[in-house]
């Protein structure tokens, strides 16, 4: 619902998606009208860059960008990639609901956040193959994080 009614207040926006995961919503039926593009951190281009590695990010900044500039007349000046990824992380709002994979690596690109918090994650748990270690590290980095705004679900 929020995804349509953002579509249809601000139809400039230009949304895309960010997973770990293989799918591309730009191929979802329900949800293709609603999104511009996906990144997965599976694509060969992208992989092995998954969340919260930057270079998701920067390829995301990166697409966003090429979508944008085809959708304006635009100079000709020429733009580093470094300069044309900080330039559209300035403009832009990530929202997720991971600290660690969503609002850190976000806002080291200088990108605006908003953390979706869910009350209960217990489920994650039951899944996870992560090691205690890394669920340590994965912790202490989430405790680190301070996202722009927080919407509790």
């Amino acid at each position: 619902e929020a995804l349509v009614q953002i579509r249809e207040e601000h139809p400039h926006l230009v949304l895309g998606a960010i997973t770990n995961g293989r799918g591309d919503v730009t191929q979802i039926p329900r949800l293709h009208d609603l999104f511009d593009f996906s990144v997965s951190g599976e694509e060969p281009s992208v992989f092995p860059a998954r969340k919260p590695s930057l270079d998701i990010y920067r390829e995301a900044a990166r697409r966003a960008a090429k979508l944008r500039r085809s959708q304006t007349v635009t100079d000709s000046a020429q733009v580093t990639d470094d300069e044309l990824v900080a330039e559209e992380a300035r403009g832009w709002l990530h929202v997720g609901d991971d600290l660690a994979n969503d609002v850190v690596p976000a806002k080291a690109l200088g990108m605006r956040t908003v953390w979706v918090e869910q009350k209960d994650e217990g489920w994650r748990a039951s899944f996870s193959t992560m090691s205690p270690e890394e669920d340590a590290a994965r912790r202490a980095l989430a405790e680190s994080a301070a996202p722009d705004f927080t919407i509790s679900s």
